[in-house]
């Protein structure tokens, strides 16, 4: 990246990330738990998904849990995952 530049630049990830929430069937979102990396995007698209009525299958596979345990995450959410096998296979058994 050359200075100046952003990782998303004019936008353009928010708009391409609405329209793919938007047609959606539900969310799978994942939290690794890196305390160093807060993606701001991830829970504003949670906050996106959920306004639009879309279940949101949340994965926590950080050690502390912190995201499975805050009360927005387990308003929000469909269901809650500490383990990406174990979601996927639900969300398959979900889909078929």
């Amino acid at each position: 990246m050359r200075e100046g530049e952003t990782w998303f630049p004019q936008g353009r990830c928010f708009h391409r990330d609405i329209q793919d929430i938007a047609g959606c069937d539900y969310l799978l979102l994942v939290w690794w738990g890196d305390p160093g990396r807060q993606s701001i995007g991830t829970w504003a698209e949670m906050g996106y998904a959920h306004g639009l009525g879309l279940p949101i299958f949340v994965v926590d596979i950080s050690e502390e849990q912190e995201a499975a345990l805050h009360p927005f995450v387990q308003k929000m959410a469909t269901e809650i995952f500490d383990n990406l096998q174990e979601a996927l296979d639900f969300l398959l058994w979900l889909t078929e």
